[in-house]
């Protein structure tokens, strides 16, 4: 059997970080944001007597005890799976043929064929100030965060511009990485009056936003002629 999920792969370390469990070298879990989510599978062989159905098994101490967390009785992928709660997740899929007795699930110390990550926790995500630079800096917009997770992406910030408070919001610059400031270059064609938004971005895909509560006013020099 094959199996995979549909979420994307995170650095080791951070997952250590934020569960505090070993993981065997060179395993990178897939990071999902909820409780419940579904796992694709391929049945590679059917046997001599067919599959009569597809069992998930799952740990939580790194194979050391196993239970049973989903049943496919159609044998179609995907697979339908909830968990408990937050936490690193071992899984193994078991196949039961057709008209043999059925075996036991997986053994103790026998290892997982694919991990998984529960991640729900939102970054979170302040924005400091907004300030607009004088003199030579006057084209300049210079935009302080604060961002915290344990589990953010390499490059999760995101900033957007909008003249109303609810949007629709164009893009200042993504893929941002979390520096705490960002120096936007202004353009001429910009509304004198606008508010900012912050998005940031965890790997389980856990996003968290915020914006000025009052727009920003631009401070554009007139020109003068004598």
């Amino acid at each position: 059997r094959r199996s995979t999920t549909n979420a994307l792969p995170t650095e080791l370390s951070h997952v250590k970080s934020l569960f505090g469990q070993e993981l065997p070298p060179g395993v990178q879990p897939r990071m999902v944001s909820s409780r419940t989510f579904d796992l694709d599978y391929a049945l590679e062989s059917a046997g001599q007597w067919g599959v009569s159905r597809v069992e998930l098994w799952g740990t939580r101490d790194g194979g050391k005890t196993w239970r049973n967390y989903a049943l496919d009785d159609d044998n179609r992928s995907p697979l339908r799976v909830r968990v408990e709660g937050e936490g690193l997740y071992g899984f193994r899929l078991v196949a039961r043929s057709s008209g043999v007795l059925a075996a036991s699930g997986p053994e103790p110390g026998d290892p997982p064929d694919l991990w998984v990550a529960v991640d729900m926790e939102v970054p979170r995500a302040e924005l400091l100030s907004v300030q607009q630079g004088m003199g030579n800096g006057s084209d300049h917009l210079v935009i302080r965060w604060r961002v915290e997770d344990s589990n953010l992406e390499s490059q999760p910030i995101a900033l957007f511009y909008s003249s109303r408070a609810g949007g629709p919001w164009s893009a200042v610059a993504t893929g941002l990485e979390n520096t705490g400031e960002y120096a936007w270059r202004l353009d001429r064609h910009l509304p004198d009056r606008f508010f900012l938004r912050l998005e940031a971005r965890d790997l389980a895909g856990n996003v968290a936003s915020c914006q000025t509560p009052q727009p920003i006013v631009l401070n554009r020099a007139q020109p003068t002629v004598r």
